[in-house]
């Protein structure tokens, strides 16, 4: 094993996702469920009132707010005061009507096993919600091939700004020079890895933002083969 520790990012990276939130059947249910539950509104309004509490909430560069909150304050604006369950059933909701498909990647769980059977570590690091992520890890058979996993809307900051990175460096003291960030995103994974000292790996894959120069990381994937990932970082 080349590292004894292999952080990723999930989304582009280890798994294939495309979600569709601007959909009108999207808002026309969910707004049927918030009326269930007392909340009436009318599929615009509801929208616009996510958007406007979505931007009311956002903190700026490198702050991650909770999606959750945005949830709840919609049931708050039309005076309900909801149970926990229905904002989390409401999040899940919201989510299983965006997702257009999710998959792993191929060769997905091969690299992870390969990683595991040679004794190296394997933390998620995902600029993520934990209400919508933690199930889908679920689903996918994920969660167990992680020796822990880090949101970005549990911990209040994201990629790439150094406190993320640094809350999992600094609760296992990880070695960064015995590290690697594998990741699909030149600026949140790769230069804010790069930034705290990690060694970088960079896939190129079918939702990986536009590049505009030549990627620079210690390992540089053009193409999403998991195979040749595998290959090259063990």
């Amino acid at each position: 094993m080349k590292y004894e520790n292999y952080i990723f990012d999930l989304y582009g990276t280890l798994v294939d996702i495309r979600t569709n939130e601007e959909k009108a059947y999207l808002w026309k249910k969910l707004a049927l469920f918030y009326g269930f539950k007392g909340a009436k509104y009318e599929p615009v309004e509801l929208k616009r009132d996510y958007k406007a509490l979505v931007s009311e909430l956002d903190k700026g560069e490198n702050i991650e707010i909770d999606l959750m909150k945005v949830f709840h304050l919609l049931f708050e604006k039309k005076g309900i005061k909801p149970a926990e369950s229905d904002v989390a059933d409401a999040a899940i909701y919201f989510r299983t009507l965006s997702i257009e498909y999710i998959k792993p990647y191929d060769g997905c769980f091969e690299l992870l096993d390969a990683i595991r059977a040679g004794g190296g570590k394997v933390y998620l690091l995902s600029n993520a919600q934990r209400c919508f992520t933690g199930y889908e890890l679920d689903y996918l058979g994920l969660t167990e091939y992680f020796d822990d996993i880090f949101i970005s809307s549990d911990a209040g900051y994201k990629k790439p700004g150094r406190e993320f990175f640094n809350a999992l460096l600094g609760k296992y003291k990880l070695d960064s020079k015995r590290s690697i960030m594998i990741g699909n995103d030149m600026e949140c994974d790769i230069e804010g890895a790069k930034r705290v000292g990690l060694n970088t790996c960079y896939i190129d894959s079918n939702i990986s933002p536009k590049l505009f120069r030549k990627p620079k990381a210690d390992y540089v994937f053009m193409e999403m083969d998991l195979k040749k990932v595998k290959e090259g970082i063990l």
